[in-house]
Formats: structure tokens, sequence, C-alpha cells
């Protein structure tokens, strides 16, 4: 746990925040902090900032704010569309999504996703919310991804894409194996403030899926040679796409 995550509901007085459960147990079996210790916090899809603890036992810690500074905002802004996952790899996949700082993340079908995964009660909010939450905390984020499900692929390729915040003027990737391009072939001159990536399953999309993302604009590129389980592929995207454009703006 690299940074706190304060909630609403942890909120106990003016500027003190109690917390418990996991949170709790990891800051007293990992980090082993104690009474005095400053910790760094985080409100939840809010500033980042230093607190100090005021009392901690079994049961709770008490946390006092002492000052929030301004947060360090994820450049460019990442919006995921990627095909539904099974329930064991989606919760890596939501976690790698708050980790990571996207702003929001689409869990299409493909063809190769299969119709059960949207049943699955990690689909709740309720439910899926800790695995985003942890990932926060791992990546020193605030901002909380917003989650969308679509069941069926072409009605969202072709009426709910382009309908979406930003999209017509956006960078638009497509994580594939099957590209001979490499990321820095075809991300522009110019790095872009706000790009969309989109992952298949593990299995690939067919090409059906591929040639109807391409005609919405999406670029494929390639990730390297190796056939990665999605959660690698999420992870080896963003590695490259933050090095490509902060070499490029250091070039600049």
């Amino acid at each position: 746990m690299n940074l706190l995550i304060l909630t609403p509901d942890d909120m106990s007085g003016d500027a003190i925040y109690r917390v418990s459960g996991q949170r709790l147990e990891h800051m007293l079996t990992v980090l082993r902090l104690e009474a005095g210790d400053p910790v760094e916090i985080g409100l939840l899809n809010g500033p980042q900032g230093i607190g100090r603890i005021i009392t901690i036992d079994r049961q709770e810690v008490s946390v006092e704010v002492e000052r929030f500074q301004e947060n360090r905002v994820p450049r460019p802004t990442i919006d995921l569309i990627c095909a539904m996952p099974r329930p064991k790899i989606l919760r890596k996949v939501l976690y790698v999504a708050g980790m990571t700082g996207v702003r929001s993340i689409h869990l299409v079908r493909a063809n190769r996703s299969e119709k059960s995964y949207f049943l699955s009660p990690l689909l709740e909010q309720e439910n899926y919310l800790p695995y985003m939450l942890e990932g926060l905390s791992q990546g020193k984020q605030t901002r909380l991804p917003l989650v969308h499900i679509h069941p069926l692929f072409r009605p969202f390729v072709e009426d709910d894409l382009p309908r979406l915040e930003g999209f017509s003027t956006a960078a638009k990737l497509l994580a594939d194996l099957g590209s001979g391009l490499w990321l820095n072939e075809i991300i522009p001159a110019e790095p872009p403030d706000h790009l969309f990536l989109a992952v298949g399953p593990e299995g690939g999309l067919v090409e059906f899926e591929r040639n109807h993302l391409i005609g919405a604009g999406f670029r494929p590129f390639l990730l390297g040679k190796a056939t990665l389980r999605v959660e690698f592929a999420l992870m080896a995207a963003f590695a490259q796409i933050e090095l490509v454009c902060r070499g490029q703006k250091l070039s600049q």
C-alpha cells in the first residue's frame, strides 16, 4: 500500500478519518506504523496529501490530515476498451486499471468472450470496487476509473464509441499481435493528451472485430512477439505508451 485511500465513509470529524479492515491490517503488519507516524493519503476522487496517525490498534486507526497537495494527473488520459475476460483475469484487469490511472474502462463482449462472463457477481460495483481501490493505492492514484459494460460488440463500436467524450479527436490504438508496426511508428509527433486503447481477449479478436475497430479509426500496434495474457498485455501497452510519449516530449 503506497497510498492510504480515504473514502467519505471513513470521515469521523473535521480532518479526521478512521480506517479498519484490510487497510488497517496492512498498516500494522507490513508498514508497521505507530501513533505519530506520517502516512501518505489520498481522498477518493480527490487530492493527495500527508496525514499523521493519531491512534492505532487492532480495531482501527485514526488519521488526521495535515496537508493536501496538487495531484499529478496521468498523461495522456487513457480510456480503456477491453474484451471481457474470465472473472479471475478481470480482477487483475480492474487492479491494473486503478493502478495506472485510466479514466474509464469499457468491458465489451468479443467473439471469444464467454457469455457466462457477463453473469459474474464480480460485475457488481460492491464486488469489483475493492480491486480497483487496491490498484489506486498501489499506483498512488485517487481517480476511480468508471466501469461500463457492453454485452454486444457491434453496437458498441458503431453506436456507443462515437458518442464517448473526446473520441473524435483522441488517438486510437489497438494492441494487435498481427501488426507489423511498433507504437513509436504510429504515435503522432506531438504526443496525444487523450487516447483510447483497445485490447482483445486472450484468444485474440476475430477478423470482423479487428476490422471493425480499424474502421472506427484504431491503429494496430505490436506489443512484442510473445502472446500475452490480458493483464500483462495491458501493462506492456501502458509502459510503451508512457515511454513513447515521454520520449517524444523530451526530444521536442
